[in-house]
């Protein structure tokens, strides 16, 4: 774990479809953008009034047609029916694209809810709730940028679930399944807004606490023990505890050009934690 790192490919210069929603290739940047934009107007306004909307124009436009066509065969010296004419001008519109729009509308907000489902099935962690390793790095390579550009102080905890393995071996993993959900609602119902927090892999989760210098990110770990401390699962009428293990590494008291090495230092610290007895926090310090 040397650094968060992800895999960005670029394609070729060649030009290539646009993908849109649910993998529909469009032919052309222009087209992905008008769907993004129908989509959009679509869930502001709610299925029904973007039908009012979209049979309005219709209808608009329906008359405008008419009226064009009135006046060249007036021109021409033909007769026409002036209220039969604006009535079919109507009518037909009406129902034909009221009977398009709805269903219409409807797909729209259904591939828009599949999209965010899918969206969030990619980025966030179906057993514990909390962000993805790949989410995670992403968002925190971002971050680290901006903190080390605006010299902000920034903090990143490493905790890792002791005796899991255990827990897994002797009361089988479904419990091992619900003590890592029940401390994902422990996190995530005592996360800042701007903090980050993921599922690393296994049973262990990484943080990310932007403007959290080393002092305010141990007083966040200590307080991550006492409510873990205080929270059991419950397995067939015992209640099961867990302890934590956490790592904790902040800039700048890792200088600015090791940044990168964040999360491998964290990871140090808490193994340190580990071999020190466990339920506790190890903070990194640079070898002199």
């Amino acid at each position: 774990m040397a650094r968060i790192s992800t895999t960005n490919k670029k394609a070729n210069g060649s030009a290539s479809l646009q993908t849109g929603p649910l993998g529909v290739s469009f032919g052309s940047t222009k087209n992905t953008k008008f769907i993004a934009f129908l989509r959009k107007s679509v869930n502001t306004l709610g299925r029904f009034y973007s039908t009012v909307v979209l049979v309005s124009l219709a209808v608009i436009f329906s008359w405008l047609i008419s009226g064009l066509a009135l006046i060249t065969l007036q021109r021409r010296g033909v007769e026409i029916d002036l209220a039969l004419t604006f009535a079919f001008a109507t009518l037909i519109p009406l129902i034909v694209s009221s009977t398009m729009t709805w269903p219409f509308m409807e797909l729209l907000l259904r591939i828009d809810d599949l999209e965010t489902e899918m969206r969030h099935l990619a980025e966030y962690d179906s057993l514990t709730g909390l962000l993805n390793r790949r989410a995670f790095a992403e968002r925190v390579n971002y971050l680290i940028n901006i903190a080390k550009r605006e010299r902000q102080d920034f903090s990143i905890l490493l905790v890792d679930l002791d005796n899991f393995k255990e827990i897994n071996d002797s009361h089988g993993h479904a419990i091992g399944d619900e003590v890592l959900r029940l401390f994902g609602n422990i996190v995530q119902k005592n996360l800042r807004k701007s903090d980050l927090a993921c599922r690393f892999g296994g049973e262990e989760f990484a943080f990310f606490l932007p403007n959290k210098a080393q002092e305010d990110a141990l007083h966040f770990s200590n307080r991550l023990h006492n409510l873990v401390s205080g929270s059991k699962v419950n397995n067939n009428g015992t209640q099961l505890a867990f302890t934590i293990s956490i790592g904790l590494a902040s800039y700048p008291e890792i200088p600015p050009e090791e940044v990168e090495q964040l999360l491998k230092a964290a990871d140090k610290a808490m193994y340190t934690a580990k071999e020190s007895g466990k339920n506790q926090t190890s903070i990194y310090k640079k070898a002199s």
